[in-house]
């Protein structure tokens, strides 16, 4: 029996316990029965996708999910709102597919899996942070400055994440959600969800919108099994 395993949001790094939490999670996994093993979004505390910017450690999580592509799996990064310059050049031995969202048809149903954070288009301040912290002139300077220079804006920047517009963050915009939701070609059934770090479920005629919990919090991957 072949499954989609979803890891959303685990901010590894921003608990001491989290990167133990992590492999102990992945060792459980069995690895003949993983079709698509999809990150979706907010993987590391805050990453940087370009070579010199990679840690030790998260280069020992990327081996990790690269022993689920080698075993013939298709992995899959979908970026999150704590994901910058992800570097394909660099990142592809781990991953079959780095995107903003991805389509996959899946037990007969068509899904859609995307981070979520640019749905609730209310959130103007967000909005406006993401462009900027994503911009092609930060990523020039990303690129050609050294990063020691550079830490202690990114570190700021981190910092920052939790403090942008906190309202917006304390209920789930199920509005913006379910018009997103109905916004799509009528060819998806499933919308799925991190970055929210609840799990919740939006119905809207015959589609609906799964979001999933965080790995932070659970300390669980999400899966989707064919044959249910």
């Amino acid at each position: 029996m072949k499954r989609i395993y979803c890891l959303t949001d685990a901010h590894l790094g921003e608990s001491k316990d989290s990167y133990d939490e992590f492999f102990k999670a992945m060792d459980e996994i069995p690895k003949d029965e993983v079709f698509y093993f999809i990150v979706l979004g907010d993987l590391f505390k805050f990453f940087i996708g370009i070579e010199k910017w990679i840690t030790k450690k998260q280069k020992e999580v990327l081996e990790k999910i690269y022993e689920i592509k080698n075993s013939g799996s298709c992995t899959i990064f979908i970026e999150g709102n704590r994901d910058f310059f992800l570097e394909k050049n660099v990142l592809n031995k781990y991953f079959n597919f780095i995107e903003e969202e991805i389509f996959i048809n899946f037990n007969n149903k068509n899904f859609l899996f995307l981070h979520g954070d640019k749905i609730n288009k209310k959130d103007k301040k967000y909005l406006f942070w993401n462009k900027f912290s994503k911009s092609s002139f930060l990523y020039f300077i990303t690129k050609i400055f050294p990063k020691p220079l550079l830490m202690p804006f990114y570190l700021l920047l981190e910092k920052s994440l939790k403090g942008i517009n906190l309202k917006y963050k304390e209920n789930l915009p199920l509005q913006e959600i379910e018009g997103f939701l109905n916004s799509l070609d009528e060819k998806i059934d499933l919308l799925i969800l991190g970055h929210f770090h609840k799990e919740y479920k939006v119905v809207s005629g015959k589609k609906e919108a799964i979001l999933l919990p965080a790995f932070k919090d659970t300390k669980n991957l999400w899966y989707f099994e064919d044959g249910n």
